[in-house]
Formats: structure tokens, C-alpha cells, sequence
């Protein structure tokens, strides 16, 4: 009798099997295979657990602008840039917005505050709270004309790609200084200059005939540990076309100045929706490679996987410690997002120090 209560139990093999033996719900744990599998007889909705992927991330690549000092006194609507002083607003944005600049020590635009191996605007990543105006994709048909007996016949009539124009209304959360009005401002003034004639581009965009103001925002959704790509979405091109300046010049007694506006939204012109493109993935990290050589470099050679890298991969239990100094890139094999900081930065070297530390103390 013993014998056969030992049997009895040892089939169970974890709590999910106990609670699912003799029940017509069945496993949790196979309940996403299930409901691929076959149909669910048990009444009501299958057990499976709903989709939980985070919000993941939003990017905005960095624009080509010309703000070099020679385009700059041409008006007096940008004469303010050219500001000595290395670590103010201006030259945060003149470097933001230009990364030119970096290569020209006679520009006297490198700010501390720009990392030049980012291709985006960690900015507009940090402080965004909303992005909406993302089209859907239809499938465009057409039916054909009325038979005698009023008879119709829809067949596919398109493509299922998405290259209109639409609108992306963003929102951010404006911080101590009001840099994103500054740095919108900036942006939109130069477009409008050089459709007058008031600034150039680099002489290879007019040479090329780019547009050197655009920019491409990437969303990226993760999955539920947010390490994993589980989906993409990118605009075609876009550019700024809205600033909400009236705000700042509305006077109300009730309310004090001090606590200005809480939340800036910018509306985006953007040229046609990409989704589910695997592309996303090679266009993402390409964009990285342009701006950060050293990396592409490490990532061909495969020395980021033998750990004889001047990068290190940071695990997501340490992001925290290298925040403000990552850079991200996809591993198209896992679709994992990873965070790589590089060791050779001075700004990273206190951090790794704790990071060394605290790894030494697990026995890592």
C-alpha cells in the first residue's frame, strides 16, 4: 500500500502537474502550446496567460544640421550657438545636433554632454512619455461592378506597405532647463533657414541632394524581462514641425512661473510605417556601426563574444550602475537588447570599478 501511495505521488513531478491532473483546465505551464495545438472544449477563455511585453523603448536618430560657425553668423537667429563656454546649453545643442562639429577642434563644440559614438538623442529617449499616430496596415482590394443579380467578386488590390505621410505626436516630460524646447527650436529655425536661403547644408547634402534635418524613430517593444526585440516599428523619415512656444508666453497670476510646463509635445512629419521587418534589426545596428567604428569592429571580429573587447556587455542585473553610458545594439541571433559601455570612456571608469567589484563578490 506504501508502495503503491509512493507511485501514485512520484508521477507528480512539480505543483503545476498536481493542480492540473484530473483537471479539464489542464496544464499552465502548456497552456500556450495547447491553445496553438488544438481547440479548447472546457468552456470560457483558454488559461493562457495575457501578453505582457513592456513598453520597451523609443529612439530618435541624430540630424546632419550644418551648425558649423561660418553658417551660424549668417543669422542672427543662430548667433547665440556660438557660445565659448563648453558646457552650456548651446553648445549641448549645436553638438546634439550637429556631430560634425566633433571632428573640428576650431569649432570648440564638444560638450561633455554628448556622447558622439551615440547615434541618437538620449533626451528624447529619457523623457518621453507618449508617442501616438503610428498608421495601421490595410490590405487594399477592389470590387468589382455590380452583375444582374447585384453579384460582387473583391479581390487584393495593393500592396501591404504603408508610404504615405502621417503625423506622430510625441510628448515629453520637460526637465530643469527646458533643453527639449531649446534643442526643438534650434532644429525647426535651421529647417526653415535653409528653405530660405539663409543656411546651407554640408556641401555633400546639396552635392547628394539628402535632406540633412531628418530623422528616424525606432520603437522597440521587449518582451516581459525587457532583454528580448519581440517587435519593431520605424518611421521612413521625419523631421519636427510643431513647437508649442504660446505656452511659455501665456500669463496666468493663479499659476506660478516657476512651475512652467510640465509637458512639451512635438508633432513629427514622417514619411511611411515600417513593422515587422526584419530589416529594422540591420538598419538599427548599421545605424550604430556608422557613428561607433570601434564597435562594428569588435562585433565582426567576434572579439565582443571572447570577452577581449574594450567593450563590456552589461547584464541587466547592472544597467543601473552604467547609466547615461551605454550604447544598444540587437543581437540579431537571440534578439536580445544589448547594452555595451565602453571601458576606454573616463566617464565609465568609476562605474566598471564598482561593477568589477561587485561581480568579484558574487565569484563571477
Amino acid at each position: 500500500m506504501a508502495n503503491e501511495s509512493k507511485d501514485y505521488f512520484n508521477k507528480f513531478t512539480s505543483i503545476d502537474s498536481i493542480f492540473s491532473y484530473g483537471s479539464t483546465l489542464g496544464s499552465r505551464k502548456a497552456a500556450v502550446t495547447d491553445n496553438l495545438r488544438g481547440f479548447y472544449l472546457a468552456g470560457g477563455l483558454p488559461t493562457v496567460q495575457p501578453n505582457t511585453d513592456r513598453n520597451g523603448y523609443v529612439f530618435f536618430t541624430r540630424p546632419q544640421l550644418n551648425l558649423s560657425a561660418g553658417n551660424c553668423m549668417r543669422t542672427r537667429m543662430l548667433f547665440n550657438l556660438l557660445t565659448r563656454d563648453v558646457k552650456s546649453m548651446q553648445t549641448w545643442v549645436r553638438a546634439t545636433l550637429d556631430p560634425r562639429l566633433y571632428s573640428d577642434l576650431n569649432e570648440n563644440a564638444r560638450s561633455p554632454m554628448v556622447d558622439n559614438t551615440n547615434p541618437f538623442i538620449p533626451l528624447l529617449s529619457n523623457t518621453i512619455k507618449s508617442l501616438s499616430g503610428w498608421p495601421d496596415l490595410v490590405v487594399q482590394a477592389r470590387t468589382s461592378t455590380e452583375g444582374a443579380r447585384k453579384e460582387t467578386q473583391s479581390v487584393v488590390d495593393g500592396v501591404m506597405e504603408y508610404y504615405q505621410e502621417f503625423d506622430l505626436d510625441a510628448t515629453f516630460y520637460n526637465t530643469q532647463e527646458d533643453p527639449i524646447t531649446n534643442l526643438f527650436y534650434i532644429w525647426e529655425k535651421y529647417m526653415t533657414l535653409v528653405f530660405e536661403g539663409m543656411a546651407n547644408p554640408y556641401p555633400d547634402f546639396i552635392v547628394e541632394n539628402e535632406i540633412d534635418y531628418n530623422t528616424r524613430i525606432y520603437r522597440i517593444i521587449t518582451d516581459s524581462t525587457g532583454q528580448f526585440v519581440s517587435k519593431m516599428a520605424a518611421c521612413g523619415a521625419a523631421f519636427p514641425i510643431s513647437l508649442p512656444t504660446s505656452e511659455y508666453a501665456n500669463f496666468n497670476r493663479d499659476e506660478p512661473v516657476t512651475l512652467g510646463r510640465k509637458d512639451i509635445t512635438v508633432r513629427f512629419r514622417c514619411n511611411g510605417a515600417i513593422y515587422y521587418d526584419p530589416i529594422l534589426m540591420e538598419n538599427f545596428n548599421e545605424t550604430v556601426f556608422i557613428f561607433n567604428p570601434k564597435l562594428r569592429n569588435e562585433v565582426d571580429t567576434g572579439s565582443i563574444r571572447r570577452n577581449s573587447s574594450d567593450f563590456i556587455k552589461v547584464a541587466a542585473p547592472y544597467q543601473h550602475i552604467f547609466n547615461n553610458l551605454c550604447i544598444p545594439y540587437i543581437d540579431k541571433d537571440t534578439n536580445e537588447l544589448c547594452w555595451f559601455v565602453d571601458t576606454t570612456n573616463e566617464l565609465a571608469k568609476e562605474p566598471i570599478s564598482k561593477y568589477e567589484d561587485i561581480r568579484k563578490r558574487e565569484g563571477k
